[in-house]
């Protein structure tokens, strides 16, 4: 910037100038294509955050680090494959015996909707109208017309689990490997930055660890909940319906809401829509429970952060990543945090420097 004579300021863009800003620009388009893998990397980089402490403290009780890890994310896998093992054979089963007494419950939803209608005849006329084979043919249509976007899931399910793969596999190298983390946050920042990334990751692996911690906390409170919640309703396979609430902590917000369905799908086939209603109702409580007020009052305790901000990041790691950027939310905000009070230090340093 130069002032002329005339005192109207010019600015002189150098060769050097376009060149930088180029290269920033190129290398934002190319994170923006490679979103996928950075996002991958960045899971494995908080995973293995908070799951290295947990093989060093183990290690001193001579269990091997390598064999701390794998079992944690094996763990985790066969926790996931266990549910899954579960739970579509209860479905298959509740099915087939509703097929069987798919008469008995048009029956008595005639007469449960006939108790707010008031028009018992009206109801029943609409109802009768739909048999089994018309479901199923209604259902058979939808998944042929929808045959498009099925195939889209599928492809989406698919590159979902090679994803996470790909993650599972280099937070195995990173948790095992001596420093892993720090070597590879070595590996890509400048030189002259490595120190204070360094440091800044330190700092805020410690809130990332007391994160999970949260996590498994809250995990604990809401499967514990729900069972005890399910048991007093009398839904059967209560215990499965809590471990899949518990599970489904782990995608904050919305966990809930994926853990609601299959229990109350099962409520319906196994009990009507009274019962299915019921059940909905405790979830919907429960979820609220959740969403309001204990996720953020866990993580505002034990992780420092306040709740407005983890509401927040968790919106806007669901609209910019979907599953993982919910994942990734609360880290991301603590180093952020961590990041806005050097600058903040840094700050009020200088002014007290000035005025001294």
């Amino acid at each position: 910037m130069q002032n002329n004579p005339g005192n109207t300021i010019m600015y002189k863009v150098t060769t050097d100038t376009f060149v930088r800003f180029f290269v920033v620009v190129a290398g934002v388009a190319l994170l923006w294509v490679l979103r996928d893998i950075v996002m991958a990397i960045l899971v494995s980089v908080v995973l293995a955050s908070a799951i290295s402490p947990i093989a060093i403290t183990l290690k001193r009780y001579y269990l091997p680090k390598p064999f701390t890890v794998f079992t944690i994310l094996a763990g985790i896998v066969a926790l996931f494959v266990a549910i899954f093992i579960l739970l579509v054979p209860l479905l298959y089963t509740e099915f087939a015996a509703f097929s069987k007494s798919f008469y008995v419950f048009q029956r008595d939803a005639i007469n449960y909707i006939s108790t707010y209608t008031g028009n018992k005849q009206l109801v029943s006329d609409f109802v009768r109208d739909w048999s089994l084979e018309d479901i199923q043919n209604s259902a058979t249509g939808i998944l042929t017309a929808g045959s498009g976007a099925i195939s889209s899931t599928v492809g989406s399910v698919t590159y979902f689990l090679f994803q996470t793969v790909f993650i599972f596999v280099l937070t195995f190298y990173l948790a095992v490997l001596d420093k892993g983390v720090e070597r590879f946050l070595r590996i890509v920042t400048p030189k002259k930055s490595e120190d204070y990334v360094i440091d800044l990751w330190g700092r805020s692996q410690k809130k990332i660890v007391a994160w999970a911690k949260g996590q498994f906390i809250l995990a604990m409170i809401i499967g514990v909940s729900v069972y005890i919640g399910l048991r007093i309703i009398g839904l059967e396979n209560a215990f499965l319906f809590a471990l899949l609430a518990a599970v489904g902590e782990i995608i904050p917000i919305v966990g809930m809401m994926i853990a609601t369905v299959p229990a109350v799908l099962v409520a319906l086939l196994s009990g009507g829509a009274p019962f299915a209603i019921t059940v909905g109702v405790f979830y919907l409580l429960v979820t609220q429970f959740e969403n309001h007020i204990l996720a953020p009052l866990i993580v505002n305790r034990v992780v420092g952060i306040p709740s407005v901000i983890v509401i927040i990041s968790f919106v806007i790691g669901a609209t910019l990543a979907g599953f993982w950027g919910v994942l990734l939310a609360v880290p991301i905000a603590a180093t952020i945090m961590e990041f806005v009070g050097d600058i903040e230090h840094t700050k009020k340093a200088q002014i007290e420097n000035i005025a001294g």
